[in-house]
């Protein structure tokens, strides 16, 4: 279930910002109507609450797709980090 910032309006009162759960921001929207005692119009969706698990999801990807192409293409990363690996020795014994 997603967190989702919203901005309630109630009339003549000033608006505030809260936070709703839901499957999607429609139903989180209609979750906070409902808490707040307003009309869904006077809800206004402001976006994701919670982005760091969205971050944490696509690192976590991009990992296992570098780790799938180094088992794939082995037979390039191999040679190619043994090369690189001894032109950085040698630059090091350069001095």
């Amino acid at each position: 279930m997603g967190s989702y910032r919203f901005r309630v309006m109630p009339t003549g009162q000033p608006y505030y910002e809260t936070e709703g759960n839901g499957i999607n921001w429609g139903v989180a929207k209609t979750n906070v109507a409902r808490r707040e005692g307003v009309n869904e119009r006077q809800v206004c969706y402001l976006g994701d609450g919670d982005i760091g698990g969205c971050l944490g999801l696509c690192s976590f990807l991009e990992i296992l797709v570098v780790i799938w192409l180094f088992i794939k293409y082995w037979w390039i990363v191999v040679p190619t980090a043994i090369i690189l690996g001894i032109a950085i020795i040698m630059g090091w014994n350069d001095d």
